[in-house]
């Protein structure tokens, strides 16, 4: 790669940086992984933040069916994912979501206990 090129690309990167322009775009695809073998199931990342407009892929890396059910915030979405499977969700508006896998965690009074809580935030 020229010289050139590398200074342009860096300049490119530290001016999104500094406009405080979402990581990824508008539009775009995030993923998070069920991983881990029972009883230490966990979804990588647990949290993440993406801009209005992404598409999260959850997709399962184990070897036990999980689930991706939403709590909080008046979304919905309950998928169960086989191994190897995965399902999504294009999220349109601004907030933060929490979902959980059903059968390895639990929800009570609005509160997610167990290794399998996450969250995604979404951004404007």
């Amino acid at each position: 790669m020229s010289r050139l090129l590398r200074l342009v690309t860096v300049g490119i990167m530290a001016a999104t940086l500094v406009a405080g322009i979402p990581a990824v775009s508008q539009g775009g695809t995030a993923r998070i992984k069920a991983v881990g073998t029972y009883p230490n199931f966990a979804w990588s990342p647990s949290s993440k933040t993406v801009a209005k407009g992404t598409t999260v892929v959850w997709k399962n890396s184990t070897s036990s069916k999980h689930s991706v059910t939403a709590y909080k915030n008046g979304w919905s979405k309950n998928s169960v994912i086989q191994p190897g499977d995965k399902t999504k969700f294009k999220f349109t508006k601004a907030g933060t979501y929490y979902f959980y896998c059903h059968f390895h965690s639990s929800v009570s009074n609005g509160q997610c206990s167990g290794s399998m809580c996450g969250k995604v935030k979404v951004t404007k």
